[in-house]
């Protein structure tokens, strides 16, 4: 199951720094039968010259018992919906607490062409 990214006039109150992010990159989020994503934030940066994408937010586990933390996969896509690039992170903990939530964080290169990004669950 998918979930649109939608929010932006509650993420630009709290991050007023992402509008032009905001304006230029979508997302989807999909949600795992345990798992939610909350909380994502999308910034570009530059850092030492370089452009960067940040993407930071929280897995929480609503579920009654403790679950394993996947790894997360991140993909870049273009106007038309094609895939510029993909990349692997992991969250911090390794397991998660009923009712607890884990931040994650992650970067990569900025690509212009990037107009979206889908956040997914691995196996």
């Amino acid at each position: 199951m998918a979930l649109a990214w939608t929010g932006r006039e509650g993420l630009l109150a709290r991050v007023p720094a992402a509008a032009p992010f905001i304006s230029v990159v979508g997302g989807v989020f999909e949600q795992s039968e345990n798992l939610l994503l909350e909380d994502v934030t999308l910034l570009r940066r530059r850092v030492e010259g370089e452009r960067l994408l940040l993407v930071e937010g929280w897995v929480s586990n609503p579920g009654p018992h403790a679950v394993e933390l996947p790894p997360l996969e991140a993909r870049l896509l273009n106007r038309e919906g094609a895939l510029l690039h993909s990349w692997w992170f992991e969250t911090e903990q390794e397991v998660l607490d009923a009712g607890a939530r884990a931040s994650f964080q992650t970067r990569t290169e900025d690509l212009p062409d990037a107009v979206a990004i889908e956040i997914e669950f691995g196996s």
